[in-house]
């Protein structure tokens, strides 16, 4: 019985982080306190993070009065157990997932402007839709398009394209959706932006086409927002890219639009850390959570990070600035 109940606990690890880890070696000065400043890394996902310094010790993402309080080993671990448990819960109700992608699929991608950051010229919706879509894509330092991805990892057997709409402005400022709700924990209000950008849409658009298997629901909708994200930025009130669901979220239920139901969604930034037009990596893992594919980082957030660049679904994602991601393991591919 043991062996079991720990078997299903490594399942649980395994499954319950649904954004892209933290860019690897983002380092940066922070004030511990008694006039004392560090060099320290950041570790972890979007839904616990933490420096970390040279000798081990872990210290709180964002700064209270300007000081970086340390994480006791007993915090430390009350943090992880409380952010595995909350994840856990919500994956009772994110049961929406594809398990069998081949054939020819469409999926919706959304581009969304905030109130105080818009996409910037170069970044028009028929550019993506180049991104996303055109065959042998190599606009430098693109190496092909997201559809090239998914059909070269499925072995020709997935055949995806997207329909890309906007963008459209939200109502609010990207701190709004951003802004984490504590020291260490998920957006404010991320499933708020993906509420409305699917309503400012919705007398355009036939969701249905969305609709994989026809049960009535959208299979996920994906956002691409104005400016950068938080995984490689150093800006905490950003939107951290992650692959969720409206009904796990403070919205507690699903969206209804024509008579399809919208519930998984996933977001990335249009920006990378260097202020480019973000590659394909974000994208393509976390479209691969919509498509049930589990992060293969280490989600309990030591700094251990798993199989590493060896998968998009964990450091891989990052590979050539994101313009190149990792393919899948053999695992991912089964």
């Amino acid at each position: 019985m043991r062996k079991i109940a720990l078997v299903l606990y490594l399942f649980a690890i395994a499954m319950l982080t649904f954004s892209i880890p933290v860019m690897p070696g983002r380092t940066k000065r922070i004030n511990i306190g008694n006039n004392k400043v560090i060099t320290a890394e950041l570790f972890g996902d979007e839904s616990f993070k933490y420096w970390q310094s040279a000798n081990g010790e872990q210290y709180e993402y964002m700064p209270k009065n300007g000081i970086h309080s340390k994480l006791s080993n007993k915090l430390f671990t009350k943090r992880i157990n409380i952010n595995l448990r909350r994840r856990a819960m919500g994956m009772l109700n994110s049961t929406k997932t594809t398990r069998s992608s081949t054939g020819n699929k469409k999926a919706l991608v959304i581009l969304v402007n905030f109130q105080d950051t818009h996409f910037q010229e170069s970044s028009s919706l028929d550019f993506y839709d180049k991104i996303l879509n055109q065959t042998g894509f190599n606009n430098s330092p693109f190496v092909g398009s997201a559809h090239d991805y998914f059909m070269d990892q499925s072995n020709g057997l997935f055949n995806l394209s997207f329909d890309v709409a906007g963008p459209i402005t939200l109502a609010h400022p990207y701190a709004y959706y951003g802004s984490n709700q504590d020291s260490n924990s998920d957006d404010s209000r991320p499933e708020e932006m993906v509420i409305e950008a699917c309503k400012s849409i919705a007398n355009t658009t036939d969701f249905s086409k969305y609709d994989w298997d026809g049960d009535g629901e959208v299979e996920q909708v994906f956002i691409v927002y104005a400016g950068h994200g938080e995984a490689d930025y150093d800006n905490p009130d950003l939107i951290w890219p992650h692959k969720w669901s409206l009904s796990s979220s403070i919205y507690n239920k699903v969206l209804k639009i024509g008579g399809e139901k919208i519930n998984v969604y996933a977001c990335a930034s249009e920006l990378n850390h260097s202020g480019n037009i973000a590659g394909i990596g974000a994208f393509c893992h976390e479209f691969s959570h919509c498509l049930g594919l589990p992060d293969m980082y280490n989600t309990s957030n030591t700094k251990d990070n798993g199989i590493g660049y060896n998968s998009l679904m964990a450091a891989g994602s990052y590979l050539g600035g994101g313009y190149c991601p990792c393919g899948y393991s053999a695992y991912e591919k089964t």
